[in-house]
């Protein structure tokens, strides 16, 4: 549970490594300083025993002047035994005697000792081989010692240029013992401050150079996790934590180019989607229209021609006149009921077969006038509102009149059955430019809310973002045609087949369905597109969609 809740980060690795390293590196400096140091202080001393055995040995001479009789005479040597006392003062001296070269103590600083054999290989040594010996009897396993530990020095003393005896002089090391136990206090306080030092420098200078720039590293390599493929990091140094900056730098700049080239290859694909639904959509479109051409056809044929027939029979019967006020009203019903069959033909033939027309240079504007002027004096227009914003030129259109007017009457025609006599229409036009896959109007003068109470459902912004397919260049000049009012609206499962021919949601007999088939087949046939928004109790908006002349 510990292991999992506390996960040490690169910085406290760091230090605690680094701790570890100088903790164990200060505690070998400490040995070797204070072996160092104690092998100092002992060849000091071994120097001051030297000197006391020096002077010792001119004081001998002076006693013996060069005789060596005094050697012989044994215990009785009075004046070696006051000069051996008299060294033994000196406070680092703990014991002196002088033995001949037979091994007998002749003088010594423990009166006791003297007339006895003292047998020790030093001094025999030294006897044997002229030299002065210094030894610490109680380090023979190793190079420590207590505080009772003695320095032992052996050295010959000459007459006449003969070795006639030797002395053997200890020396006390407490002193040392002291001046070692502080050595080692100042030693010890001396390392902990330079390893605090050091590690607190060393994690600030290692922080610096090593983990505040993975700490850079880290946070933008989850930026490009997280889809930010702006990253830079600053190549400060030319050591490794610079070059995997620069190798960072690189890759990151290598995922921005494939990010950049597979949203380029999405976003083809996507047109070329959206293409080829436009073009099934087309193909299916053409496979209904010939369908409908066939069946208009035979109809023509075979309906059309006895149904003028029929229609002609009737005018002679209703020319008779002994006919009875029933025959007569029965004459007059089956004459609507035939016309509106002729009608619906005649409609069908003109939804399959696109009459012929001379393509010029519309004006739009004067287009949308002439189709108000027809329907503001129907008597179903006469409590219906309307809100009218033309702009004061629109680009020319190519296309024929005539065919525009009777879009635009057939949208006006539908708005107002859809508010039932009683409601507002709003109509809109104005100039547009297609750039980067939206409409941006030209004059942006118009209100948020250009119709009061009435929807437009976006259609009628200042800038529109269309889900249909529009495949116009780039800065297409586009004229803008929105009628919209606050009606019924459409059923949601309705708005995909209002275009459909024969689709009608009226009753029967008051419409064929083939209105809003014509009107979009007769807009397309311009290069244009009609889109329709619309919400059951709120009201719907059809949006006509022009390429101007030009670009």
């Amino acid at each position: 549970m510990v292991n999992s809740m506390f996960k040490p980060g690169l910085r406290q690795e760091i230090v605690f490594t680094l701790t570890i390293v100088m903790m164990a590196a200060s505690f070998l400096i400490g040995i070797v300083v204070m072996s160092i140091t104690k092998k100092s202080i002992v060849d000091q001393k071994v120097i001051n025993a030297n000197t006391l055995i020096n002077f010792l040995q001119h004081s001998i001479d002076s006693i013996c002047y060069g005789n060596d009789e005094i050697f012989k005479r044994g215990e009785n040597n009075w004046q070696l035994q006051r000069l051996v006392s008299l060294f033994t003062l000196e406070k680092e001296v703990e014991n002196i005697f002088i033995i001949d070269r037979k091994g007998q103590i002749i003088a010594s600083s423990k009166p006791n000792q003297i007339g006895s054999n003292f047998q020790d290989n030093d001094l025999q040594e030294v006897i044997t081989n002229p030299k002065i010996l210094a030894r610490l009897p109680k380090a023979k396993g190793g190079s420590s010692w207590q505080g009772n530990d003695e320095l032992s020095v052996s050295a010959p003393i000459y007459l006449k240029n003969k070795v006639v005896g030797a002395i053997r002089m200890t020396l006390s090391l407490k002193d040392i013992q002291e001046t070692i136990n502080k050595a080692y206090k100042l030693i010890i306080i001396y390392i902990i401050f330079n390893s605090i030092i050091i590690i607190l420098f060393g994690s600030f200078l290692l922080s610096r150079a090593i983990v505040r720039p993975i700490q850079k590293l880290v946070k933008a390599t989850e930026s490009i996790a997280r889809g930010d493929y702006d990253q830079c990091l600053i190549e400060g140094t030319r050591n490794e934590i610079g070059q995997l900056s620069f190798a960072f730098n690189r890759m990151a700049e290598r995922i921005k180019e494939h990010q950049e080239q597979l949203q380029t290859q999405i976003e083809s694909l996507e047109k070329l989607n959206q293409q080829l639904q436009e073009s099934q959509r087309e193909v299916l479109a053409g496979e209904k229209l010939a369908l409908v051409g066939k069946l208009a056809a035979g109809v023509a044929h075979e309906i059309g021609n006895p149904l003028s027939a029929i229609l002609g029979y009737i005018s002679l019967l209703q020319k008779k006149q002994n006919q009875d006020n029933i025959a007569a009203d029965y004459l007059r019903r089956i004459e609507q009921e035939l016309n509106r069959i002729n009608k619906t033909i005649r409609g069908l033939l003109d939804f399959s077969r696109l009459p012929k027309v001379e393509i010029t240079s519309v004006d739009m504007k004067r287009v949308i006038e002439n189709s108000l002027a027809l329907i503001v004096h129907q008597k179903s227009f006469k409590e219906i509102n309307l809100y009218i914003e033309i702009e004061k030129e629109l680009w020319p259109v190519e296309g024929d009149e005539h065919q525009f007017q009777q879009v635009l009457l057939n949208l006006l025609l539908n708005a107002g059955d859809a508010v039932g006599g009683k409601g507002v229409i709003g109509i809109l036009a104005d100039r547009m430019i297609w750039q980067e896959g939206l409409l941006t109007s030209v004059n942006p003068s118009w209100k948020p809310n250009i119709f009061p109470s009435v929807p437009h459902f976006g259609l009628g912004a200042e800038r529109i973002h269309l889900e249909e397919a529009c495949n116009y260049p780039e800065n297409q000049k586009i004229v803008r045609i929105l009628v919209a009012d606050n009606g019924e609206g459409i059923e949601a499962e309705n708005l995909k087949r209002i275009f459909d021919p024969f689709f009608t949601t009226r009753e029967p007999g008051k419409g064929t369905g083939l209105g809003l088939a014509i009107c979009s087949r007769i807009i397309e046939s311009y290069g244009g597109k009609i889109i329709v928004r619309s919400e059951v109790k709120k009201g719907s908006a059809f949006l006509l969609i022009l390429p101007a002349k030009g670009k």
